[in-house]
């Protein structure tokens, strides 16, 4: 028994390694992938995390939805079957609670889409909050995570 010795191959002798393609962004709402709806008070401020937020959320195969935290409208513009809520407001009109972000977290609510159709709500922290504590950004991932398995659990 012995270890061989290692040998450089030749860039000609080397296969081409195919590239694997991701669609940047799937444009329409009608595509076959199932949709998220995220609602946040504020992304303009945050966009470069938010944006990373969104491919994270997209690789899991889905399509997100963002809506602007706005009471009056909200309900009525959400077309997805799973809504995340950032940020304490959101997550308490969802919620039906009047507490804390850190104690609605890992708890499942429901609301109705625009189909009037029932769908899991999950309360994460504001997008300000997780930009300014990292211990807060691993508790997003962990919320994401969750609402991965939970949507899982859910599809028929």
């Amino acid at each position: 028994m012995g270890i061989s010795s290692w040998k450089l191959k030749s860039a000609e002798s080397m296969a081409p390694v195919a590239e694997l393609t991701i669609p940047k962004e799937k444009k329409n709402m009608a595509s076959s992938y199932p949709v998220w709806t995220l609602v946040v008070e504020d992304s303009a401020s945050f966009a470069p995390l938010f944006k990373n937020i969104q491919k994270m959320i997209q690789n899991f195969g889905v399509e997100v939805q963002i809506v602007q935290f706005d009471p009056a409208i909200v309900a009525k513009e959400i077309h997805g079957g799973l809504l995340i809520a950032f940020g304490e407001r959101p997550s308490q009109f969802f919620s039906g609670e009047h507490t804390s972000v850190s104690e609605l977290r890992e708890i499942l609510f429901e609301t109705s889409n625009r189909s009037e159709q029932e769908i899991p709500v999950i309360a994460t922290y504001d997008l300000k909050e997780v930009y300014q504590n990292p211990v807060k950004k691993q508790q997003l991932w962990t919320d994401l995570i969750f609402a991965r398995n939970v949507f899982l659990d859910t599809m028929v």
